[in-house]
């Protein structure tokens, strides 16, 4: 069952999640594979939910 979103989505290409996140190609797919980040597929092309990468990101940060 899919939930609804009142808001509509921003979705990030990969190289934009990369940026964003700061990580590399590999790390990405990694997040990806360990369901830490949701993504579609359009294409050939995975795209990021913009909010999780910006979770990723500041999760990351505040690690270090």
């Amino acid at each position: 069952m899919k939930r609804k979103q009142s808001k509509r989505q921003k979705w990030l290409r990969g190289g934009e999640a990369k940026e964003v996140m700061r990580v590399s190609d590999c790390e990405l797919a990694h997040l990806r594979q360990a369901g830490k980040l949701r993504f579609k597929k359009q294409g050939n092309a995975f795209l990021y939910l913009a909010a999780d990468c910006e979770k990723q990101r500041s999760d990351r940060e505040h690690r270090k």
